[in-house]
């Protein structure tokens, strides 16, 4: 059936649009379509939620650590497990022999059914805990989380050295990887699983590549002059400037340490290259310059 109206007046047009407008939003707004948080709202509606953990003492622990972990994105709040109000409930059972075994368990109230359930071990609590929290952290918004993050960054141990170290997303859990020689640029691979440095050692600047998993260093570059990494692409590959034939220029190589290229030939000092973020351009720095061009 087909209904044709003409309307003249304009108050009844905007009760017509009104209403128009109205059924278009019933249309596109099932009940079934759930969203928890809008992430790109200024004023972000916190999600209340309920975290009960049961075992050990180290069950109390991982707690702890996924409470701080959410409270730090600024979406959460927190209800008492015993008392009524959260939307979302994460139980955590803990069972501790070997390593540390837990059955993860994360329920929408609202709706009244379980969204989530897995079996975790592990035998560090922290990398557990922040695993946990990349769950519940998924769950909430539909994205992924990003407490197992690690941070890289330098200290200076004595004069002339600065140790390369990694430490967790919150600070926690730091240790040493680079102890030798004087450290300086470093990056990590886009899978997380190499990380890249410059490091002087012999009075002589190489480009070191350490994978993660097994704690090995390789040489990735190494010739006269100044070389300092610069940034990775998801392709594996890698940038950085050298000092080799004089000036310092850019070069890329792929993360096995073949198909070296240069990238620049000029008078100037080319230094600090970065991947555009689709990786398809290097803004180019010079020292004392603002980005001139990309290459």
């Amino acid at each position: 059936m087909i209904i044709t109206l003409k309307v003249k007046s304009f108050k009844l047009k905007f009760i017509i649009f009104l209403w128009a407008l109205c059924s278009v939003f019933c249309v596109l707004s099932p009940v079934s379509a759930k969203i928890y948080i809008d992430i790109t709202s200024p004023a972000i509606r916190q999600l209340p939620i309920s975290i009960a953990t049961k075992g050990p003492p180290q069950a109390k622990e991982i707690e702890w650590i996924i409470h701080n972990d959410l409270e730090a994105t600024g979406m959460f709040s927190f209800v008492d497990p015993d008392i009524p109000g959260a939307e979302i409930i994460a139980h955590i059972d803990v069972a501790m022999s070997d390593e540390l075994k837990v059955i993860l368990s994360i329920t929408d109230l609202v709706e009244n059914r379980e969204v989530l359930k897995k079996r975790l071990v592990a035998s560090k609590i922290r990398s557990l805990a922040h695993t946990i929290s990349n769950d519940i952290y998924k769950i909430a918004t539909g994205k992924k989380g990003i407490f197992r993050t690690k941070l890289s960054y330098l200290v200076d141990s004595s004069p002339g050295r600065k140790e390369l170290h990694v430490m967790d997303w919150d600070g926690y859990s730091s240790i040493k990887v680079v102890a030798k020689g004087l450290t300086s640029s470093h990056t990590w691979s886009h899978d997380g699983n190499f990380l890249i440095y410059s490091s002087e050692r012999n009075r002589r600047w190489t480009i070191y590549l350490r994978n993660r998993k097994y704690r090995r260093e390789t040489v990735l570059f190494s010739s006269k002059g100044l070389n300092l990494v610069g940034g990775t692409s998801p392709e594996e590959l890698i940038v950085f400037s050298s000092s080799k034939d004089g000036s310092s220029e850019i070069y890329m190589i792929n993360i096995y340490g073949k198909d070296l290229k240069k990238l620049t030939r000029s008078f100037g000092i080319d230094v600090s290259p970065v991947f555009s973020p689709d990786s398809k351009r290097l803004p180019l720095f010079q020292t004392g310059e603002v980005p001139r061009r990309y290459i």
